[in-house]
């Protein structure tokens, strides 16, 4: 999105409405994500006709000035966060893991060259090593199920822990508050495909947790079959709060930056 100002004389209203364009360009921009840009133009052939030029530099020093200041505080108020991906071959195994559930590559399940989290086993967990989860709104797992059977009845379950496994070598459930369970995510209807037929979930993420996280799982001990994980993608927060006060600076800044000088008329 493009628009454009065009100041043909040097008159205080003019000046004014420019200056409202270019803290409504930051607002949109900060507020709704969309670039708006614009283009300025100044006659100073008509300028230099009534005003002095020391009083035409001193005009475009402060708007300058202003401009840069404004943005300044802007780039300072506002930083975007990146999506965290998780490199699964650089995940380190905890518990539950073997030749028949392995924590890298699998060829048996028809991944020969990509590294999976497979939870076949009872109390199966893994470090991602340490992550600022304030940082992050959502976490996207990819998965895919052995069986194609409607787990509605069951309650396998996959999560986010900061402390370890949830549940015991022996099939036993580790309560959410011993597993330090951040969020996870209990298997619904069927998805068919078998270990080949990946699906994405969505785990909405609100904790200001920094340290290390685990991923785990709890299979139904009526129900002991396991599942694979192939990617895990931790979204970030998109919009990063800032108070409306810090808001008030930047639009004092700016129209500080337009406050007319004494006029030196050209005789």
């Amino acid at each position: 999105m493009t628009f454009s100002v065009v100041v043909h004389s040097k008159k205080g209203t003019r000046i004014r409405i420019f200056a409202i364009a270019v803290i409504l360009r930051i607002i949109i921009n900060k507020m709704y994500r969309v670039k708006v840009d614009f283009t300025y133009q100044w006659n100073i052939i008509n300028l230099t006709k009534k005003y002095s030029e020391v009083y035409i530099m001193r005009r475009i020093f402060a708007f300058v000035l202003a401009f840069m200041l404004m943005l300044c505080l802007f780039s300072f108020g506002v930083s975007a966060n990146e999506d965290l991906v998780i490199d699964i071959s650089k995940v380190e195994g905890k518990a539950g893991f073997n030749q028949n559930s392995p924590l890298g590559l699998w060829p048996a399940a028809g991944y020969d060259d990509k590294h999976v989290i497979a939870m076949c086993n009872f109390g199966s967990y893994a470090s991602l090593g340490e992550i600022d989860l304030s940082k992050y709104e959502a976490i996207v797992v990819t998965y895919a199920r052995s069986q194609d059977v409607d787990y509605a009845s069951y309650n396998t379950t996959f999560g986010f822990t900061n402390k370890g496994a949830m549940q015991t070598a022996g099939g036993e459930k580790v309560s959410d508050e011993d597993a330090g369970v951040i969020t996870k995510y209990v298997f619904e209807g069927s998805v068919p495909g078998g270990w080949q037929g990946r699906v994405d979930v969505t785990l909405e993420l609100n904790s200001d947790y920094n340290g290390e996280v685990f991923v785990a799982n709890y299979l139904d001990p009526a129900f002991p079959h396991g599942f694979v994980i192939t990617d895990i993608r931790f979204v970030a927060k998109q919009n990063p709060e800032t108070s409306d006060m810090g808001m008030i600076p930047l639009v004092v800044l700016t129209l500080t930056g337009f406050v007319p000088l004494k006029r030196r008329r050209v005789k």
